[in-house]
């Protein structure tokens, strides 16, 4: 009888150290694959903002003093288009844009993510546009047009800074069960945000060199 008890117990036992390891490894695996996917969405945040900071350091480069008004083309919250010598010995200017694609939903259980793609075009003199796919982003709102004092500008000509926010969010996190299971859809929502980090970039610069002084 003392038998049969012991092996009860180590089955007792040996069940539920094998539960304590099995969620161990789980949360570590959930850990890791949401880190992975952290370090991947800030790689390609890093690539995005390395090519927006290249032309804001150039826009209004080599446009004379006479056309400063016309160094920003168009601007709106999701449009930029503004003039740059992308080569100082070129004769004419060119023309870079960016723009916001239309909204992307991907839903995660029943959580919707919407993303807006991001798309350089750079227009030169005798040459077709090329436009490029920069990168994904969470926020609608990426351009705020600011006065030498930082105040938010009505009319695109009083323009002298450019302010851009960059959000991105990788939606394909590792789900356990504590998210699968949820007994409702807010209880998913909320544990979704939890698991879910946002990568932020925000940077402003002035329009052009010669409107420091």
């Amino acid at each position: 009888m003392a038998v049969i008890l012991d092996i009860i117990a180590a089955m007792m036992i040996g069940g539920v150290l094998l539960m304590v390891t099995t969620q161990g490894i789980e949360r570590s695996l959930r850990e890791f694959v949401n880190h992975n996917a952290d370090a991947i969405m800030q790689a390609e945040l890093a690539s995005m903002t390395q090519t927006v900071q290249e032309d804001l350091r150039k826009m209004g480069y080599g446009i004379p003093e006479s056309q400063q008004l016309s160094i920003i083309q168009a601007a709106t919250t999701s449009r930029l288009v503004f003039l740059a010598k992308q080569n100082p010995n070129a004769a004419n200017a060119d023309t870079v844009e960016y723009t916001t694609g239309t909204p992307d939903t991907t839903i995660i259980i029943d959580s919707p993510v919407i993303t807006y793609d991001i798309t350089r075009t750079l227009r030169r003199a005798g040459q077709q546009p090329q436009s490029t796919l920069i990168g994904r982003v969470i926020n609608p709102v990426l351009f705020r047009y600011l006065d030498q004092a930082g105040n938010q500008v009505a009319d695109i000509r009083s323009t002298r800074m450019v302010e851009v926010t960059l959000v991105t969010l990788n939606p394909h996190v590792y789900l356990d069960d504590d998210v699968i299971q949820a007994p409702t859809a807010l209880l998913r929502t909320k544990a979704l945000k939890n698991l879910w980090r946002e990568s932020y970039w925000r940077q402003t610069r002035v329009v052009s060199r010669n409107l420091r002084r």
